[in-house]
């Protein structure tokens, strides 16, 4: 403790996880319709009769929803599944801007979309000083506007709508699931990616350029110096990268390794934690504006929703495939844009 009272204990995950643990212990589960109505103010007939509008449209073959979820039915790892499901979302919201009762031309967030965030940090406070946390969601929700905010700018908390976190168990499975529901709906099936030839042994490779002693130098000096953390590299994506949804290329490496592990419930219990993890964080650096968070976690094709405040979490169960329930899929996602600020968890109007 400080001498004025004042913990001083960092937002790593060390200390918040534990926390994050016993509201786990003790979150609601509830039906997808009950979240809805209850968190984003959409009725269930309302949320059917937007389903079964977007099945007579069949958005399902648009043609940038189908190529996008083609894409993400043949990941090489998971970071790849990232940008195609920004893809379907945002193509979503944009068909249902002038086809949808209810749904106004324009949003009550006009130029509300989901952005590929991963790899890049969320700029701390400044009041949080080197205690806060480097935290880096998958997916945001977001505003578009943010890219006035100028190049070299990074998301920050307080415009973060909601986050979405990703886990991909069952790679080889999305491609069987995508096939047969488009068998359904008595469409072609899509092939599986075919294998880059493997390089020849005795092909030689180029020598190595040498680097410079200058270069070598500087290499050393950055390395013996450390940084203070991960901001350094997460920095280097402009905020316009994000929006564009660019793919770093140093994807590969992902934050959390997540195919690695060979336990399912340890896996699922990490990516929850990670997710509340946001959850406390975009609480705590929002400056009082917030009663509470949303997120929603997506594993493998199948998303959960999640309702984060002060008093613990309610979450639906992973129900609803971004494939098989396209069309639910759909409705929700239409839902989250026509929420109102206060939908999305910011202090009501006086």
């Amino acid at each position: 403790m400080r001498p004025s009272g004042g913990v001083t204990r960092d937002h790593k995950t060390d200390s918040i996880h534990p926390f994050v643990e016993q509201d786990l212990e003790s979150l609601r589960e509830v039906s997808v319709e009950t979240w809805i109505e209850a968190v984003l103010g959409v009725s269930p007939s309302r949320l059917d009769e937007w389903a079964t509008l977007i099945k007579k449209l069949d958005w399902f073959q648009d043609h940038v929803i189908e190529r996008a979820l083609t894409d993400y039915a043949r990941p090489g790892e998971e970071s790849e599944i990232y940008k195609p499901f920004a893809r379907i979302t945002n193509q979503i919201l944009q068909l249902a801007r002038s086809t949808f009762p209810g749904a106004c031309d324009s949003y009550p967030i006009d130029d509300i979309k989901v952005v590929v965030n991963d790899r890049t940090t969320i700029e701390r406070i400044p009041e949080h000083g080197e205690l806060g946390a480097f935290r880096k969601p998958d997916l945001l929700f977001v505003r578009g506007s943010q890219k006035t905010r100028g190049k070299g700018a990074r998301v920050r908390w307080v415009d973060i709508l909601a986050f979405l976190e990703f886990k991909l168990d069952h790679k080889d499975q999305l491609l069987q699931t995508f096939n047969t529901c488009r068998d359904d709906r008595r469409l072609p099936i899509v092939e599986a990616k075919k294998e880059k030839p493997a390089i020849p042994k005795d092909t030689e490779s180029p020598a190595p350029k040498r680097r410079s002693a200058r270069i070598a130098k500087v290499a050393l000096v950055s390395f013996t110096r450390g940084t203070s953390g991960p901001s350094s590299s997460g920095s280097k994506r402009s905020i316009d990268d994000v929006l564009d949804g660019d793919r770093d290329q140093s994807r590969g490496s992902s934050k959390k390794q997540k195919c690695d592990s060979p336990n399912s419930e340890t896996i699922r219990k990490n990516v929850q934690l990670q997710a509340g993890g946001y959850a406390l964080e975009l609480a705590s650096c929002t400056y009082g504006t917030r009663v509470f968070s949303l997120g929603s976690i997506v594993r493998d094709d199948k998303m959960s929703l999640w309702y984060y405040d002060a008093s613990g979490y309610v979450r639906t169960e992973e129900s609803v495939s971004v494939m098989k329930d396209f069309e639910k899929f759909a409705a929700i996602m239409v839902a989250f844009a026509c929420g109102q600020p206060k939908h999305w968890g910011a202090l009501p109007d006086i």
